[in-house]
């Protein structure tokens, strides 16, 4: 009887689960922080759901590291100068002892410069005084251990030399030098019209110079006028690299242009010069090269010679700058002119863009052989309006001489 009333307790359980029916769903528990396996769920707007936190950071360990940095790179720094300070004095004594003739003293100077002190080294060098040459050494080693980068540091600080030391960066990188000149924009870019301003320095003086370190980089320049002994590579890649120039930006195509010409003017007689410069079809290459071969002294020997040459020419640009660069032979005293004959020259000649050049070139000579007797000679001249134009052009020159520190 017991067994009975066992069996029809658990019947409807028992037929609940042989019956089919629908399917169960699965009970949901509450919602928890995190998922079974410990993954965080992916549901953050559920009521109740706690958004997972990030790790604390303790931003406290990484102010003292950049504190530590900072601290590093100060003592760096500062060890640095008291490094180039004490220097310096060593710096002094070895240009003091170059000026009364030391030449090993220099070199060790040199030796001892290096990118961090270049800019130091420099300095102390100028407070000291450094000859024509000499500066011409130092800023090629400046661009031979700094390369570009000190190149535009000097241009930033407004060093007058700084063009210089392009041939010591070129002798090292001269692909990453002559990408600089190519891509330079000396009219528009406001740097380098700031830096020139601040050193008095003329866009054309600028673009010889720097001209004149990317050729030095090239081959020898050919010494002998005889072809086979000449090196024809050296016109050869001169000569395209100022064509590829002239096509780019004129200025910079005159300028190597100039600086080419300049490396034949020793090596070839001046008739053939002459010839050679008389055959050039653009006016603006014939204007650079007689420029250059008149101021290299090319008629120093007859210099009313290249007044003739300067003349005969047709094209405006190239008579003017011809006019220029032969009376400013003049005025530096080739040939030994008097100063007078050569005023009443100038006063003879008609007035207009010709006599201009030649009146500015001649006032460029006489400035550079001496200032005072210039500003003297100029002031003597009994034409009054003859003798305001001269001395407006000859304190002109005077005044941007004073400028640049006599250099």
């Amino acid at each position: 009887m017991g067994i009975l009333i066992l069996l029809c307790a658990l019947a409807p359980i028992v037929i609940g689960l042989l019956m089919p029916g629908k399917k169960r769903e699965p009970e949901h528990s509450a919602p928890a922080t995190t998922q079974p396996g410990g993954q965080a769920s992916d549901s953050f707007d559920q009521p109740g759901v706690a958004e997972p936190s990030e790790p604390s950071l303790d931003l406290s360990r990484f102010d003292a590291r950049a504190r530590v940095k900072q601290r590093d790179a100060l003592r760096r720094k500062e060890a640095l100068e008291a490094l180039v300070a004490a220097k310096a004095g060593e710096w002094a004594r070895l240009l003091e002892l170059h000026k009364e003739g030391s030449q090993e003293a220099f070199q060790k100077f040199l030796d001892e410069i290096a990118p961090e002190n270049a800019l130091q080294a420099t300095a102390t060098a100028r407070r000291i005084g450094l000859s024509q040459a000499d500066r011409s050494r130092l800023y090629e080693v400046l661009g031979r251990r700094g390369g570009g980068d000190l190149v535009r540091k000097l241009i930033d600080s407004s060093d007058r030399d700084a063009a210089l030391a392009v041939k010591g960066w070129s002798q090292i990188d001269p692909a990453g030098a002559l990408d600089w000149f190519r891509q330079m924009d000396v009219r528009n870019d406001p740097a380098l019209q700031r830096y020139l301003a601040d050193g008095n320095l003329l866009t054309e003086g600028f673009l010889d110079t720097v001209s004149a370190g990317l050729l030095d980089s090239m081959q020898s320049a050919p010494n002998a006028a005889d072809a086979d002994s000449a090196n024809p590579a050296f016109a050869d890649a001169a000569t395209r690299l100022m064509e590829s120039l002239m096509a780019e930006d004129p200025k910079k195509g005159e300028a190597m242009m100039r600086e080419l010409t300049e490396r034949f003017v020793e090596s070839y007689p001046t008739e053939a010069l002459t010839d050679w410069f008389n055959q050039l079809e653009d006016p603006n290459v014939q204007s650079a090269a007689i420029q250059r071969i008149i101021e290299t002294g090319a008629f120093k020997d007859n210099p009313f010679q290249a007044v003739d040459v300067a003349l005969s020419l047709d094209d405006p640009k190239s008579r003017g700058n011809a006019l220029s660069a032969a009376f400013g032979q003049l005025g530096g005293g080739a040939g030994g002119v008097d100063p007078n004959s050569i005023a009443a020259q100038l006063n003879a000649m008609p007035a207009g863009r010709d006599r201009d050049f030649a009146i500015n070139g001649y006032a460029h000579g006489l400035v550079g052989k001496s200032p005072e007797a210039a500003l003297e000679w100029a002031g003597s001249i009994s034409d009054e309006g003859f003798r305001e134009i001269v001395v407006r052009n000859v304190s002109r020159r005077v005044g941007a001489q004073a400028g640049s520190g006599g250099r």
